[in-house]
């Protein structure tokens, strides 16, 4: 009997355990996308503000489930980690398999750097200076 009490008592915890999300780390974010079956384009302004703000490239960090939808950029299936510019991400399609309401994707966007922000490297050795 105690045997099946802790037997029930720890697969409880990991239910509960197990159904935990998972939050994404510091830049990456969950972007819904409309999911109507067929072949839609990207479009960079929902892009944008799926994300939080203007970017000048962009990963694939989490694909959408290959049951649900796949991403292409230029007719061949994007894979993932993959980083793409900006103009790459305005050609990349899904398709939807199925008419859910929406699909996930996770992405992680690299927002452009200013020249100022930069650092200037300089080296020791004079041939390289």
């Amino acid at each position: 009997m105690r045997k099946q009490v802790g037997a029930v008592l720890a697969a409880l915890g990991l239910i509960l355990f197990c159904g935990l999300r998972v939050s994404a780390a510091d830049g990456q974010r969950v972007v819904n996308f409309p999911a109507d079956s067929g072949l839609h384009r990207w479009n960079l302004d929902e892009l944008e503000q799926g994300i939080g703000g203007r970017f000048d490239a962009v990963c694939v960090s989490l694909p959408p489930d290959e049951k649900t939808a796949v991403l292409y950029l230029d007719g061949i299936p994007l894979e993932p980690y993959r980083v793409i510019t900006r103009e790459q991400a305005g050609r990349v399609q899904m398709f939807a398999a199925s008419d859910r309401a929406t699909v996930q994707v996770g992405l992680l966007a690299f927002p452009g750097v200013d020249i100022a922000e930069t650092y200037r490297i300089r080296s020791i050795n004079p041939r390289f200076s």
